[in-house]
């Protein structure tokens, strides 16, 4: 994330919103060209990269379910 200070544009990481939560923190290593283009996909649809994973990650645990391959 970047914002203005005064006048210059600086990176902010996540960690230093130090915004709570009450959910479980994931991390992985993907392929730089996957992670580019994750982040093309999480931009059309107007949503931040953790929130998009989240989604594909809920809706692969539903299909899961409903499949009985997961309970």
């Amino acid at each position: 994330m970047k914002h203005k200070v005064d006048n210059k544009e600086e990176s902010t990481s996540m960690r230093d919103l130090d915004m709570p939560t009450e959910k479980a923190r994931v991390a992985t290593y993907i392929d730089h060209e996957l992670n580019e283009k994750l982040k093309r996909l999480a931009q059309m649809e107007d949503r931040s990269v953790s929130n998009f994973l989240e989604r594909l990650i809920k809706e692969t645990v539903a299909k899961a379910e409903a499949d009985g391959r997961l309970s």
